[in-house]
């Protein structure tokens, strides 16, 4: 019984730290989508800027 206890308080503690990754993953993908969201603003910006100084 003691070993039962034992094991589910692993499996507890390992099913927290799952989520504490599935977390963190999930929170990089959102902040990575932000990153390529601003690069490709401001690959615009650049773009309009250098065409306009061809024009």
């Amino acid at each position: 019984m003691k070993e039962q206890i034992e094991t589910l308080s692993i499996m507890e503690e390992v099913e927290k730290q799952e989520q504490a990754i599935d977390d963190l993953y999930d929170r990089t993908i959102e902040t990575m989508q932000r990153c390529s969201d601003a690069m490709a603003n401001m690959d615009r910006t650049f773009n309009k800027l250098f065409w306009e100084d061809d024009e």
